[in-house]
């Protein structure tokens, strides 16, 4: 189910996004969305595109941080189960 919604996914972003952009999964269901995203915009699209997500705590070891994966910069689209009042997006880039 989750890899035919981020294919799904993946030829929607190949047809409305022409420039550059990465992948934000929010903790926890995001996280899937964007990695089966990611995945399919690679094997079906032939487009490498980066991918984070964060941590609801941070780390205090190792890395560190509440962010997982690409630095986030430039465009940064937003996979997640549910978006409404984006309470939850607000808080996850720190």
């Amino acid at each position: 189910m989750v890899s035919r919604l981020g294919r799904f996914y993946a030829a929607v972003l190949a047809e409305t996004e022409t420039e550059d952009f990465m992948l934000f999964g929010p903790a926890y269901k995001g996280i899937a969305l964007a990695a089966a995203t990611t995945a399919a915009l690679y094997q079906d699209q032939d487009r490498n595109v980066g991918f984070a997500y964060n941590r609801k705590e941070s780390k205090d070891h190792g890395g560190g941080g509440a962010v997982v994966g690409a630095k986030l910069s430039g465009r940064v689209v937003i996979i997640d189960d549910v978006l409404t009042a984006g309470t939850a997006v607000r808080g996850s880039g720190s």
